[in-house]
């Protein structure tokens, strides 16, 4: 199982310019005893793609969605609480970008927890392929 440093060391490589980010706001997700705070670093991550995927750069977003399916399939428990609810639940909250950008990029995992996020919320991210059958 993959825990939560091994997880910061996979989202790193597979997405750069995450690390100068990480550096950057390291006072957002590091509280003041040194604990991380992993939800809101991942939802840095979330914000980053975002600005990216904004501005037509989609770079590196098939390695991301890949670390991010396997971090889902092979991460425990932690982990996989982490990327859910950082990274997946930021990305559906968000209102800049449709789904239609980013949600096709995602695996199978990933697109289930949407899936059942929506389905908890009563709505539909546009772009996630369980509605495009």
């Amino acid at each position: 199982m993959i825990n939560k440093e091994e997880m910061i060391k996979i989202l790193c490589k597979s997405y750069p310019g995450f690390r100068d980010r990480m550096v950057s706001r390291a006072s957002d997700w590091m509280s003041e005893d040194g604990s991380i705070l992993y939800i809101i670093l991942i939802g840095s991550l979330s914000a980053l793609v975002l600005e990216r995927f904004t501005e037509g750069n989609y770079d590196n977003s098939d390695e991301l969605f890949a670390s991010v399916e396997a971090l889902l399939e092979n991460g425990d428990g932690q982990v996989r609480e982490i990327i859910a609810t950082g990274f997946l639940e930021s990305m559906q909250n968000q209102t800049e970008l449709p789904g239609k950008y980013w949600a096709p990029l995602l695996g199978r995992h990933a697109t289930e927890f949407c899936r059942g996020m929506d389905e908890f919320h009563g709505v539909k991210t546009e772009g996630l392929r369980c509605y495009n059958v």
